[in-house]
């Protein structure tokens, strides 16, 4: 068994090569939601509170926030199950928020489609960051005074491609 380049014991590898190939501090989180409401229907940005972390390799995620560790290219992906939506509401915004870019994965009239105010949905994306670059997931809800929720069955996940 081979331990990688910058370490001869287990204890201390960053590769390990056997029948597999591991990176034991490759970047790589996924965390739930808390079940909280705090997005009122204003047009102000609401950070998702992400309370509950499945897995966070390298400990790179923390308060809602990921960060970069090494520059590279990193896949997100997130899906929101948004609670409360009235007919009043007349945009829904998901946000990736990156030091470099904000990518928008949902900009739409919600009041259509909603089934019983629920709506769900979310996206995935590649992004470059450099080290110390940050992301964050963003709800922005318009057109009433409302405030909307979130569930627990919402997830933000990440990885560092390359």
């Amino acid at each position: 068994m081979f331990y990688g380049v910058f370490s001869s014991t287990p204890a201390d590898q960053k590769l390990q090569i056997n029948a597999q190939v591991t990176k034991p501090l490759q970047p790589a989180f996924i965390a739930n939601a808390t079940t909280t409401a705090n997005a009122t229907g204003d047009a102000t940005a609401a950070t998702i509170i992400w309370g509950t972390e499945v897995y966070d390799q390298n400990a790179d995620f923390a308060s809602n926030t990921f960060t970069a560790p090494v520059a590279g290219r990193y896949h997100f992906s997130v899906n929101m199950n948004v609670t409360g939506m009235g007919a009043g509401h007349t945009s829904l915004l998901v946000q990736l928020v990156t030091s470099n870019r904000t990518i928008t994965f949902n900009a739409f009239n919600p009041a259509p489609i909603l089934l019983a105010g629920v709506w769900t949905g979310g996206g995935s994306t590649d992004v470059d960051m450099d080290a110390t670059d940050t992301a964050t997931i963003k709800l922005i809800v318009s057109g009433s005074t409302k405030t909307v929720g979130y569930d627990t069955s919402s997830t933000f996940s990440g990885h560092l491609v390359c």
